[in-house]
Formats: C-alpha cells, sequence, structure tokens
C-alpha cells in the first residue's frame, strides 16, 4: 500500500494574486516583515528582470527583422515602406522605456531623451539645463539637415519611371451616387450595339394569330416594334488550293517543258501570304508564344502548323517585308521633321537598344546593339531634316537637324520633381508656362495671325522673366541653368504647326516593343530581332496611313499593294 502524500495547502499567491499583492504592499509599508511571503516575493522580484530581458530581446529581434525588410525586400518597399519605418521607431521607444525605467528623475529622462532620434514629442524646457538645450538644439539640426538632403522618390509624374513601377494608390470603388452613367451600356435607352447596315439575313417575324382570343392577325395590321440582331461566326476552315502541274517532254528538243502557275501558287511553303499575315500579325502584335500560335491556329482555325514551320514561315516573311522596309527609309531621309526615341531590349539574354525614327507619314524601328549616335547617323545616311523632336538624351543632341524641339513631356516631369524636391521659386513658375504653351497649341490654328504673334511674345517674356528669377533649392537651380542653354529650343512649336511640342509619337511606337519584351523576354536570334523591327515599322507606318496591323502586315506582304495607297 502506498503512502499517501499530504497536499500542500493553498497559499494566498495561488488563490488570489491581486489579494496577495495588496497585502504584501501593506506589509511592507507598516514594516511588518515577520509575517511576509518571502518566497513568493522573490520569485515575483527575480522574475521582473527576466520579463524585461525577455522583453528587450524580442523588441531586438523585431527592429532586426524590419531593418531587413526595409533593406532588402525590393517588391514590397514601395507599399510598406511607411509602415515598417513606423514599427522601427515603436521598437526603438519600447526598448527606451524599458532600459530608462531605472531613471529616477524626469530630468535624467530628458537628457536622455536628447540624445533619441525620432522622439515623438518635445521635452519639458523647463527641466533642461542649458547643456541640454545646446544637445537638443544641435540633434534637431542635424534632422533637418538629414531632411533637406533626402531627395523625394521617383515616381511616373516626375521622373521617366515608368507606371508599371511606381506607386499605385487603391482606388476606391464609388457610391451608388457617383457610380459613372454608361449612356451606352445595355438595357438603356439608345444603349448598346450599333445594328449593322447590311445584315447577311433578315429574319421578318409576324404574328398569325392573337393569343388571348385566337383571331387571325394580317399582315396589314401589324408594325415593327423591335429590331435586334444576333452574331455569330461559322465555322473556320482553311481553304486549300492543290495544284496540278503537268509537263513532258518536247519530241522536237527534248527539253523538259513545265506548265506555268499562277502568281501565288509557286512551288514552296503551302501556307499562302493569308496565313503569314495571321499568324505574324498575333505573334508580333500580341507576343504570343510559337507554342500556343501552334495550338491556336489548330483549335480554332483547323490548320495545323508546327512550330518549326512557324520559324520557316517567319523567316519568309523577314524577305518579303525588304521593299516596305526600303520604302519607308526612303521616305524617312527625305522627310522634313523626324522625331526619335529608344527603349533597351534583350538579345541572348544582353541588353540591345531599339531605335524609332517617325514622323506624321513614316515609323522606323531598328535595333542596335550600341546607344550612341553613330546609331543617328547611320539611319539618316547624310540626311539633314530641318526639325528634330527627341528627349535630352546625350546621343539625340547630337542630331543632324537644323533645329531641335525638346520633349516637353520630360520636361514638365522633370520640373514636378523639382516641386517635391521643394523648389518654390522657379519649377512651379517653369512648370505652368509650359503647361500654357501646350494648351495654346492644342487650339493653335483655330487662332488668328495676330492672337498668335501676341501668344509668341508673351512666352518670351514670360520665359525671360522666370530665367531671371533667383532660386535656392539646388534642383530649381539645375533647372534653371538648362533652360537658359535651351532657351531657343523650348517653344519651337508655337512657331510652326507642324511641330508637336513633346515626343509622345516616338514613345508611343516604342510601347509594344516594351510589352513585347516584358512577354518574351527578348530575341534568342538575329533574324528574330530585325523581324521585329521591321514588322514594328510597318505596323506603325501603316497606322498613319489608316491602317490596322492585319491590313499592314497583308499590304506589305501583296507585291501588288503598297502601305502607302495614295502614292
Amino acid at each position: 500500500m502506498e503512502p499517501q502524500v499530504k497536499a500542500k495547502p493553498a497559499s494566498l499567491y495561488d488563490t488570489d494574486y491581486q489579494l496577495w499583492l495588496d497585502q504584501t504592499v501593506a506589509q511592507l509599508k507598516a514594516h511588518n516583515f515577520s509575517n511576509l511571503d518571502l518566497e513568493n516575493l522573490i520569485e515575483e522580484i527575480e522574475s521582473l528582470g527576466r520579463s524585461d530581458k525577455r522583453a528587450i530581446s524580442s523588441y531586438l529581434m523585431r527592429l532586426c527583422e524590419h531593418f531587413l525588410k526595409l533593406r532588402y525586400w525590393e517588391s514590397e518597399r514601395e507599399m510598406c515602406f511607411r509602415g515598417w519605418d513606423l514599427e522601427i521607431t515603436n521598437f526603438r521607444l519600447q526598448i527606451q522605456a524599458i532600459l530608462e525605467g531605472n531613471c529616477s528623475t524626469g530630468v535624467d529622462k530628458a537628457r536622455k531623451n536628447t540624445r533619441v532620434k525620432g522622439m515623438k514629442e518635445l521635452p519639458d524646457l523647463k527641466q533642461l539645463t542649458d547643456s541640454d538645450k545646446d544637445r537638443l538644439i544641435q540633434t534637431l539640426w542635424d534632422e533637418l539637415q538629414k531632411l533637406q538632403q533626402k531627395k523625394p522618390k521617383k515616381t511616373s509624374k516626375n521622373s521617366s519611371l515608368p507606371p508599371a513601377q511606381g506607386f499605385k494608390a487603391a482606388v476606391s470603388e464609388p457610391s451608388g451616387s457617383q457610380e459613372i452613367n454608361r449612356s451606352a451600356s445595355v438595357g438603356r435607352c439608345g444603349g448598346g450595339r450599333k445594328l449593322t447596315p447590311n445584315p447577311d439575313q433578315i429574319i421578318r417575324a409576324e404574328v398569325n394569330r392573337c393569343k388571348t382570343c385566337g383571331v387571325s392577325l394580317s399582315g396589314t395590321l401589324q408594325q415593327l416594334l423591335q429590331r435586334y440582331e444576333k452574331v455569330e461566326i461559322p465555322p473556320i476552315r482553311p481553304v486549300v488550293t492543290q495544284v496540278e502541274r503537268y509537263g513532258c517532254t518536247c519530241p522536237g528538243c527534248g527539253e523538259v517543258q513545265l506548265a506555268p502557275v499562277p502568281v501565288g501558287l509557286e512551288p514552296g511553303s503551302p501556307f499562302g501570304d493569308g496565313v503569314a499575315a495571321l499568324v505574324t500579325t498575333l505573334r508580333y502584335g500580341h507576343a504570343i508564344s510559337y507554342a500556343r500560335l501552334s495550338q491556336l491556329m489548330s483549335e480554332v482555325f483547323n490548320l495545323a502548323i508546327s512550330e518549326g514551320a512557324l520559324a520557316s514561315l517567319f523567316q519568309r516573311v523577314k524577305t518579303q517585308l525588304d521593299p516596305s522596309i526600303a520604302a519607308i527609309v526612303q521616305r524617312l531621309r527625305s522627310s522634313r521633321l523626324v522625331g526619335s526615341d529608344e527603349t533597351s531590349a534583350r538579345l541572348r539574354g544582353k541588353t540591345v537598344w531599339e531605335w524609332v525614327f517617325q514622323n506624321a507619314q513614316v515609323c522606323l524601328h531598328v535595333i542596335r546593339p550600341s546607344r550612341g549616335a553613330e546609331v543617328i547617323e547611320h539611319v539618316m545616311a547624310g540626311h539633314r531634316p530641318e526639325i528634330w523632336v527627341s528627349d535630352l538624351f546625350s546621343a539625340q543632341k547630337k542630331h543632324p537637324a537644323s533645329d531641335w524641339q525638346v520633349c516637353l513631356a520630360h520636361q514638365l516631369r522633370d520640373c514636378q520633381y523639382g516641386i517635391d524636391a521643394g523648389d518654390t521659386i522657379f519649377s512651379p513658375r517653369m512648370k505652368r508656362l509650359v503647361l500654357r504653351a501646350c494648351a495654346w497649341h492644342r487650339r493653335w490654328e483655330q487662332l488668328s495671325a495676330s492672337t498668335q504673334y501676341q501668344y509668341r511674345c508673351r512666352i518670351n517674356r514670360e520665359l525671360d522673366q522666370a530665367l531671371a528669377l533667383c532660386p535656392t533649392q539646388a534642383d530649381g537651380i539645375r533647372l534653371q541653368t538648362r533652360y537658359r542653354n535651351l532657351r531657343e529650343h523650348l517653344f519651337l512649336f508655337l512657331a510652326d504647326t507642324t511641330i508637336a511640342p513633346t515626343n509622345n509619337a516616338s514613345e508611343q511606337a516604342l510601347r509594344m516593343s516594351v510589352i513585347f519584351r516584358k512577354v518574351t523576354n527578348g530575341f534568342r536570334s538575329e533574324w528574330g530581332k530585325d523581324l521585329f523591327a521591321d514588322i514594328r515599322s510597318v505596323v506603325n507606318t501603316g497606322k498613319r496611313q489608316g491602317l490596322s496591323a492585319f491590313e499592314s502586315i497583308s499590304a506589305a506582304l501583296n507585291p501588288h499593294q503598297s502601305l502607302f495607297p495614295l502614292s
């Protein structure tokens, strides 16, 4: 039989901790040391130091974690920066509060606050000595200098950073009273799709008999109450033309004679120009991969074409586009005005540069390993246009044109950056001036010659006044120095309506190239990059002639058509 162990009677510490705490405090105040629960009191005092150590260890770990996030987690830094920064400040204050728990006076705490960065409130100045106040002033001055030296964050609105890499704020859903009224949406009066003027088939539905009383109803009693359409796509199948070519040996001379075939039905690739135009549009206009393009042609168009056949077809397209590219180059080298821009591309994992040269009639794309001025010299081949439109990139400054219009879209973003950086003198004034000039340009043709002259005099007068200002902020000084050197190239478009104030047309021509690069990650071969540049040249030139991408490629592949139908 096992011996019974007497259970230790529960103490007040175990049953009611708060009552034990109140009783112990009262005994200590009354100096009643003989009845103190010393065992539990010693344990509580020891636990206080251990809890502070654990708290400091926890706060330090979380502080290091947020420092690492702030330093290395680049994809989330823009969205979470403010929250992380606040957490870091909070952890520092928590650690500071624990460490300051032994400070005996408010003066000691105030002295420590003068040495802590990011303090939330000003300490009590009455409790500070002169040396403490000097230290506080120096700390605040150092923080002010750091804030003044801190550059504003670059976004798509104050730099050339693309919108995809800039900050995207959360968009709130509109309330019921703020919803957009879509006048052409289905279900509204007068809304929906417009009816086709020449439908393939018309179904006339008439009432034969009254559903209520059964009376027969003649057609003369009825009137049109409703008209709508049902649009359908018939099954798609390729048109296959099989050529049977006959021949024989001439009995007179012994030579083998072959029958001639119609144009476009020569031996070679089984795929015609219509198939070539379709797959080229899908591949280089919509960035569809070879595998998906092969699957699409099989499932939707009932045409089996392998990835290898697609590659061979694109190489054939490259040769067929040569005459159209030559015509584009010829027109470009006789143009009066040329706008130019460049963007990066990828070839076998290395960076190359795609250049665009365009105006209202033509658009030429070339991809070269260099971003230098020699590309411009090679493309223009000695031609000196009257006007060149571009940004301030160093290679563009070496243009061969007689005059130069600086892209004002870039300058507006640079002025906005100056404003964000703290310039209140020059950058805001210059931004308003550029916006006013661009607004005038949009309605320039509606103004009389005398009004145009007055506006030109006014813009030059206000530009002189802006350049005479004395900005004190570094970015404002930098912009003012730039525009003093570029004064004659800022508002050239106000003297010639054919000149655009921005180079947006060049940037728009390169937009699909950027999308294609991001989707496909670049090119694997030299002929692939050259084909892409040729196709973008054909498509953007056709767009300037009112043609769609498919129509432009079809015209370029057809030897009997031209990208310039009016020529």
